[in-house]
């Protein structure tokens, strides 16, 4: 008789273990499945938040000839110009909060920014034949850049996430950006009506 309740509950016992180890496995699963959601939706988050400034900011660019000048003046408040071009081209920084919102422009010195993103617009200038290579062989298209001045200015947008106190003040090819800060970047050509047009 003993033997037997002996053996029941050990049964039992083993049974309540295979049911803990069960349940365990199925929180751990649980909990990675929270976290993927949760990094999913955050990298939506910072795609839709890129997709809107990029395509803003190509916008405003295309509207005034791709001239930096103009940009800046479009975003006064809120631009600092990091490398500076007599030609219309270099570099443009603004600063976005965590809900995407431009922050006023900082100090001279881009100290203390404490901002979440930025945003980099470089410009620079080409011929449109050398942009555009065996593109302009068509007749149209001929056509369409005959109403230009020959000069083409190719801008790149990026949208960069910013670590810490850590923000790009020279090109993004020359610094080296690694790939895990750009959020997303996209190239813009505005061909550059002559004067008078």
């Amino acid at each position: 008789m003993n033997r037997v309740s002996n053996t029941r509950s050990s049964l039992f016992l083993m049974e309540i273990i295979i049911s803990v180890l069960f349940l365990s496995l199925s929180g751990a699963i649980c909990v990675q499945m929270f976290v993927k959601a949760h990094l999913i939706a955050q990298e939506s988050v910072q795609t839709n938040l890129a997709v809107t400034w990029i395509q803003n900011l190509a916008e405003s660019l295309y509207s005034c000839g791709g001239d930096m000048d103009e940009l800046q003046e479009i975003f006064a408040q809120y631009s600092v110009r990091i490398d500076d071009d007599e030609a219309g081209a270099g570099a443009l920084a603004m600063f976005l909060d965590a809900d995407g919102q431009l922050i006023r422009h900082p100090a001279e010195d881009m100290s203390g920014v404490g901002a979440d993103y930025e945003l980099l617009v470089e410009i620079s200038e080409s011929t449109q034949a050398q942009y555009y290579g065996d593109m302009v062989q068509s007749r149209n298209n001929l056509d369409t850049l005959e109403q230009y001045g020959g000069i083409v200015r190719i801008a790149t947008i990026a949208l960069l996430d910013v670590e810490g106190e850590d923000i790009v003040v020279s090109d993004l090819t020359a610094a080296g950006m690694d790939e895990e800060r750009v959020i997303r970047s996209v190239t813009v050509d505005c061909p550059v009506r002559e004067k008078g047009e």
